[in-house]
């Protein structure tokens, strides 16, 4: 058990990960982030469900919100959005899942999703430039996700985001952004059997480096708790100078350390320390407490 709740957290650390853009490919950094204005622009093929991106405001101060639901049911998922004000442009947008509602991407096609996502977007703008030079993200969410064989999955949360832009010569050159997440995950048998519940709250914060509307250089900081009611066990999970790289799709540098709990009188039962030490090249090694590992070589 205690392995299994090890393993937990160290997925939901490298989710923090993941959540501030890093994938499990081979760049390493989602390279379709970053639009001549603010980061969040996904324009890739059919088969993501949601993609949001901010276009450059008006000098007058009055943003536009580019919404796309991507895929083959482009009536499912339902997207809204209004504009609920002009200065600073404030925009309120719903995604309502619907029951019936099947995701595109192939692995959800067994999947039945019932719920809402929430969002307010607000852009703040240099009315000089017309650039905007921060935004934030505050989104609620509500799904049920049901399998063909009765099993379900209960995501309900908040997730706030605040992301300062630096623009140099014309150019968008870096982001750095505070995210917060509380989240509760329970997932359930068909015959109604709790066997996961996780309560996640996560803060922390990443600085992107860009040149030529490519993140080149991400790294990530903060900390937080993944609580496994079931098992009673708390993990705090901190998260070091964590650094990505263009090209690699492993962290160049930093470390994720974890400490384990007990929920009943607070008593340590371990703790665990991953170090990325590649100083700042890609290696497929790290030292996991103290000892190295071997990581899958990168594509």
């Amino acid at each position: 058990m205690l392995k299994k709740i090890l393993i937990g957290a160290a997925v939901v650390g490298l989710a923090v990960v993941q959540l501030a853009g890093c994938g499990k490919q081979a760049s390493g950094l989602d390279t379709t982030s970053v639009n001549q204005s603010t980061e969040g622009s996904v324009s890739s093929a059919a088969g993501d469900s949601i993609a949001i991106s901010s276009a450059v405001n008006s000098p007058a101060g009055v943003g536009s919100l580019g919404l796309a639901v991507l895929g083959s049911t482009p009536s499912c998922p339902q997207v809204t959005k209004a504009l609920i004000a002009s200065n600073p442009a404030t925009y309120a947008v719903s995604v309502n899942f619907g029951n019936g509602c099947i995701p595109p991407a192939g692995s959800f096609a067994a999947v039945t999703t019932s719920g809402n996502v929430t969002m307010t977007v607000t852009l703040i703008t240099n009315t000089t430039t017309g650039k905007v030079t921060q935004e934030t993200i505050d989104a609620n969410v509500a799904i049920v996700r049901t399998r063909w064989d009765g099993a379900s999955l209960l995501i309900s949360g908040t997730t706030d985001i605040t992301k300062n832009l630096t623009w140099s010569g014309g150019s968008l050159s870096d982001v750095t952004s505070a995210v917060t997440v509380n989240e509760e995950r329970i997932a359930s048998t068909a015959v109604g059997r709790v066997v996961m519940h996780h309560v996640i709250d996560l803060g922390f914060t990443y600085d992107d480096s860009i040149t030529g509307g490519v993140v080149t250089q991400r790294v990530v900081n903060g900390s937080g708790t993944v609580d496994h009611r079931l098992a009673q066990v708390t993990a705090a999970v901190t998260i070091s100078g964590l650094t990505m790289v263009q090209g690699c799709c492993h962290p160049v540098d930093g470390s994720i350390g974890i400490v384990l709990t007990r929920d009943s009188n607070g008593s340590l039962i371990g703790s665990y320390s991953l170090v990325y030490a590649g100083n700042g090249q890609c290696s497929d090694t790290a030292m996991l407490d103290g000892h190295q590992i071997t990581l899958d070589p990168c594509d």
